[in-house]
């Protein structure tokens, strides 16, 4: 299930039992149905760190970040 950062920006968990890995999304833009906005994966799965620091290193907004931490906590 994608769990929505923003409108540019979304992740996936894919649940382990040692941790929880994580792939990023942005909206495709080869898509023409403008009824259901599809997604583009734009990372390989990531640990949580690995995605929070993907987050803060390529996305300069906190908000971002603070959003999935929180979404990653849940």
């Amino acid at each position: 299930m994608l769990e929505y950062i923003n409108d540019a920006l979304c992740v996936s968990r894919f649940p382990r039992q040692e941790n929880d890995l994580w792939a990023c999304y942005k909206p495709s833009l080869e898509c023409t149905d403008r009824k259901r906005q599809t997604w583009k994966r734009i990372t390989t799965l990531l640990s949580t760190i690995e995605m929070q620091s993907y987050l803060h290193k390529h996305y300069e907004e906190e908000s971002i970040s603070e959003t999935f931490v929180r979404i990653s906590a849940n």
